[in-house]
């Protein structure tokens, strides 16, 4: 059974798709936790937009955030600014 959407696709339900995807693909539970975590922060902050949408100035502009605003709420309090590997897997 085929069940495509004849409109566009929002990054939230790219987000749904890209985790089921990555589970089948056999990765887990918690590394699909780690993307999905990451994206949905990313969307949080961008907006359910269409993904055909999204440009690499976007992409750019999220990332800038996250090393010059983004004030990380850890367990235990710590808000130091994100490391340069974390900002890397992001």
């Amino acid at each position: 059974m085929n069940h495509r959407s004849s409109g566009s696709l929002t990054l939230r339900k790219a987000i749904i798709g890209f985790s089921n995807h990555k589970t089948v693909e056999g990765l887990t539970e918690r590394s699909v936790d780690s993307y999905k975590r990451d994206l949905e922060q990313w969307a949080a902050y961008a907006g359910d937009i269409e993904v055909a949408q999204i440009t690499k100035q976007d992409i750019e502009a999220y990332l800038f955030y996250l090393r010059t605003e983004y004030v990380p709420h850890r367990f235990g309090g710590d808000t130091r600014a994100l490391s340069p590997k974390t900002l890397r897997n992001i």
